[in-house]
């Protein structure tokens, strides 16, 4: 029998083994205590988010009651002037009053309307149709407020309106006489539901509450739970605890609205009895907690098989999660600016519409009255600044309407040369360098100019009036994975403008937030703030990038890249004609508010022209297809209805060809852009307008060369069996001038021609049964005069021949390469 002997392991075997057992046991608890660490970071990181996100919203919600408040109170301090300067016996007359408070037509103003009371707390009239006069007002807090001397600006709590019969609050100032006597009050009642419909439009998640309260202790506005909330008591919540220890901060507590626990961050509104609250429910990250304990439980085990690999991975994943919430955190901010700024802009801009059309026709009746001139324009002042505030908000979130030309850089800087001499003064030095050869470049020269004024602005102050300005134009070609990544920017051709200053520079901590709309080293009362973020917003708007260097002492350096243009320079826009005293010709005047409406049409009357008034896109329709003669449509871009501004403007060339539109808006909330630009053939004038604004246009379009030019277009037959893409481009070559016949197919466009004759052929190439080339070499055989084009989305070479010469239109095609693609046949 042989006895076989037990393998004995080696001693290398042996310590291999154990090495590797170690190792693997190392290894399940890195992993382990890695994926532990990952669930509890991601949930600090959570809280941290959720801070940083209420931080950034509760600045935009200030900005924008600070905003709403400030606009109206343009209006109290304009009408409180006017009264001011009122005889006695007018002073308490109802019409006068009335007249003075609202437009022709007494129309209710979307946001607010205007009330006067006299010194005994009687009301005496509105500027809308409500019944006040001889209402009691003497037991509201803000008339036994402006009883004593001295008071200003007040802003009441929230109460139901006693003749509207709605939840809102009272803005309103004192009215004196010359001498000092308490003549009332002058109110604007504010409905509460329109700022909860503002915060519940830009609530980022359902998760997420926005509260506006009174520092008496009730809540002003709310989203969401609005009816249910207004007006309650929280005077006693934490808010108050944590407000009177420092203006802003964060904290966490429960509701006294709907007990949900919120991470919260309030701010004090400056120089205004408010608080905004922002808060983010805790539920959201609690219920992500416990996903995490559940998968990290049964990842541990994959992990530890994985091991050093695993580890890489994760750690690349945190990573991109990290610079993606980054992202997400930036992108919220401005996205929640640019809707609480669109969302206002078109009702402010109309109320300031209002103000400013009013305090112009008012001019007939102050003639020679120096002290209502003086304050008449002021207030017109007033309104021009609420104006360009709105103006820098819409270009900060890059919702302002821009129209680009191919400009050369140099002849916008050197057309500002003078203005900038004479704003910067004798004591600062303006150097130009220009490399030879400067490309070309797509931008709105007149916004550009706004860029250039309001770095040069800023450069002035930092160099005390004294310094050298140097602005430097060259070409450049981005490439390089180190560059791109710092700078945001797509590789390509850029036109760099380089503006550098003399002045005292600035620290990390400034740069970090110069861009930042509202922010601002500037004392109090000396800028806004929104220069440089304008900037920042149209640059990026117009595809390009802005960068910032400085030191303290050393100056500052900001550097403009703008994509270069291949195309042909356009030149600069000349300046706008001046307006005609008087015209003459019959406008249809589109327009949903009636105040607005009624506004411009006594300023088109009093310039001499015939007005025919509309409401809506529908009544603007019958008003046409009743064989009127109408000279211009000037129309509201965004109003109720089926039938918007555009819309309407399409339907109306068909009924009568040729007919000049006017476009006007506060906001045209992209209803007429493409990427933010208005498209070629568009001609809008933004409010608030000047009565000498709209002459200006009005005359222009109406007049000879402007109509001939449009009614000279020929007629196109649209060939395109796509139903979308045929409609599309009928209202695309209408809105150019054209007239369009569409068709579904080559067949149907025989039939077409053999019945009338047409210019231009707009073909696809992909047609059923006959294709596009097809149609195209039957047609120029038998008719040499029409023009081809062709319509391809596929990389086709069509060939031309003696015969048969196409222009190639590529699709997807937008308003600018159709009109070249017309142009070139």
């Amino acid at each position: 029998m042989t006895v076989s002997k037990p393998i004995i392991p080696s001693r290398e075997y042996v310590q291999f083994r154990q090495r590797l057992v170690t190792g693997m046991a190392a290894a399940a608890l890195l992993v382990a205590g890695i994926v532990s660490w990952k669930i509890y970071s991601s949930q600090i990181d959570r809280r941290y988010a959720a801070r940083a996100q209420t931080q950034s919203f509760v600045h935009a919600i200030d900005a924008h009651v600070s905003h709403s408040i400030q606009l109206v109170d343009f209006s109290l301090r304009g009408i409180a002037n006017a009264i001011k300067l009122l005889p006695p016996e007018k002073s308490a007359s109802h019409d006068t009053i009335h007249q003075l408070l609202s437009s022709p037509n007494g129309a209710f103003i979307n946001d607010f309307w205007l009330l006067f009371i006299d010194a005994r707390g009687i009301g005496i009239a509105s500027s809308n149709t409500l019944h006040v006069e001889g209402v009691s007002f003497a037991d509201r807090d803000y008339f036994k407020a402006h009883t004593v001397p001295g008071a200003s600006l007040f802003i009441g709590e929230p109460v139901i309106g006693k003749t509207s019969g709605k939840p809102g609050f009272v803005i309103s100032r004192r009215v004196e006489s010359p001498d000092g006597r308490f003549l009332g009050v002058i109110a604007a009642p504010m409905n509460a539901g329109r700022f909860a419909s503002v915060f519940e439009s830009a609530r980022f998640n359902e998760e997420v509450s926005v509260t506006l309260i009174h520092q008496a202790g009730k809540i002003m506005a709310r989203s969401p739970r609005f009816e249910q909330s207004f007006a309650t008591d929280v005077s006693k919540s934490d808010l108050f605890h944590y407000s009177s220890k420092a203006p802003s901060g964060t904290y966490e507590s429960t509701s006294m609205v709907d007990d949900k626990t919120r991470v919260y961050s309030y701010r004090a509104l400056e120089n205004l009895p408010l608080f905004v609250t922002v808060g983010i429910s805790s539920h959201a990250w609690s219920k992500e907690l416990g996903e995490d304990l559940i998968i990290g439980g049964a990842g541990i085990s994959l992990m530890a098989l994985l091991m050093i690999l695993s580890a890489r991975v994760a750690l690349k994943s945190y990573r991109r999660l990290e610079e993606a919430q980054t992202a997400l955190n930036h992108s919220q901010k401005l996205e929640a600016v640019g809707k609480l700024t669109g969302g206002v802009a078109h009702d402010f801009n109309n109320v300031l519409q209002i103000i400013g059309g009013n305090l112009q026709l008012m001019q007939r009746h102050i003639v020679g009255n120096r002290g209502a001139e003086k304050h008449r324009d002021s207030a017109l002042s007033a309104v021009e600044r609420g104006a360009k505030l709105s103006s820098q908000l819409l270009a900060f979130a890059r919702r302002q309407p821009i129209q680009p030309r191919v400009v050369s850089l140099k002849q916008v800087v050197e057309r500002m040369n003078p203005l900038l001499r004479q704003a910067l003064g004798e004591s600062i030095e303006i150097r130009l360098v220009c490399a030879d050869g400067l490309w070309n470049t797509l931008v709105d020269p007149y916004q550009m100019e706004n860029v250039l004024l309001n770095i040069a602005l800023n450069a002035r102050d930092a160099m005390q009036g004294s310094g050298r300005l140097t602005i430097a134009l060259t070409n450049e070609a981005l490439e390089g994975a180190e560059i791109l990544p710092k700078l945001d920017i797509a590789p390509g051709e850029y036109v760099r403008l380089t503006i550098s200053d003399t002045g005292s520079g600035m620290t990390a901590e400034v740069i970090e937030r110069a861009f930042e709309p509202f922010f601002t080293t500037k004392p109090e009362g000396e800028g806004t703030g929104l220069g440089l973020s304008m900037a920042y917003g149209f640059i990026r708007q117009s595809g390009g990038q802005i960068r910032i260097s400085s030191e303290p002492g050393h100056g500052t350096t900001l550097v403009i890249y703008l994509p270069r243009s291949h195309e042909a320079e356009s030149g600069l826009p000349a300046n706008p004609d001046r307006a005609a005293e008087h015209g003459h010709g019959t406008v249809l005047v589109v327009e949903d508010d009636i105040a607005v409406q009624a506004t411009v049409t006594a300023m088109l009357a009093e310039l001499g022209y015939n007005v025919l008034a509309a409401q809506d896109g529908e009544s603007a329709l019958t008003i046409l297809g009743s064989g009127a003669a109408i000279d211009l449509l000037f129309t509201d871009v965004v109003m109720p209805g089926p039938v918007n501004g555009p819309a309407l403007a399409r339907q109306a060339r068909k009924i009568i060809p040729g007919l000049p539109v006017l476009f006007t808006s506060g906001y045209p909330q992209n209803a007429m852009e493409s990427g933010g630009r208005l498209e070629p053939g568009i001609n809008l004038l933004g409010k608030p307008y000047r009565r000498d604004q709209l002459a200006a246009r009005i005359s222009q379009l109406l007049s000879n060369e402007t109509t001939a030019a449009v009614t000279a277009q020929p007629e196109v037959l649209v060939v395109e069996d796509n139903d979308d893409l045929r409609q599309l481009t009928g209202e695309m070559l209408s809105i150019l001038g054209y007239r369009a016949r569409t068709v579904a197919s080559a067949e149907e466009a025989l039939e077409a021609l053999a019945a009338s004759s047409f210019s231009v052929l707009l073909a696809d190439i992909g047609l059923p049964g006959m294709n596009g080339i097809e149609l195209a070499e039957k047609l120029t055989r038998e008719n040499n005069a029409i023009r081809i084009i062709i319509a391809s989305g596929r990389d086709d070479k069509i060939e031309s021949s003696e015969r048969f010469n196409p222009v190639v239109l590529r699709k997807p095609y937008n308003m600018a390469q159709l009109q070249k693609a017309l142009e070139q046949t």
